[in-house]
């Protein structure tokens, strides 16, 4: 931090309450849904390699601040990553297969359709 002026420590700090403290709010809220529809799983994929690089990054330089908020990011990152995975296959248990089926409907072509 020797090199930065205080207006370049105080946008990064902005910068980073601004990403990551939506983390915390993201895992509430499909905790709260039971539910990761319109949540993109690529984000937070790439949320989480890019604070591990960050975390490498600021190892090398020996910045403890930015490894800890990193890790905190990194984890965060996680934790949404697993819920997405966790009420996706929640989701998908939840339908019945006959209902998928029935619900298709006709089809040109079929011999047959199964009609509940």
């Amino acid at each position: 931090f020797e090199n930065m002026t205080p207006l370049a420590i105080a946008a990064g700090a902005v910068t980073w309450a601004i990403v990551f403290l939506a983390y915390p709010s993201q895992v509430y809220q499909m905790w709260k849904d039971e539910s990761a529809a319109g949540v993109s799983l690529i984000m937070f994929v790439v949320g989480f390699f890019a604070s591990v690089v960050w975390i490498f990054y600021s190892l090398e330089i020996k910045n403890n601040l930015l490894v800890v908020c990193n890790a905190l990011g990194a984890v965060l990152a996680v934790i949404i990553i697993i819920q997405i995975f966790y009420y996706r296959r929640k989701a998908v248990q939840k339908v019945r297969p006959l209902e998928t089926i029935a619900a298709l409907g006709p089809r040109p072509g079929a011999a047959f359709y199964l009609k509940l």
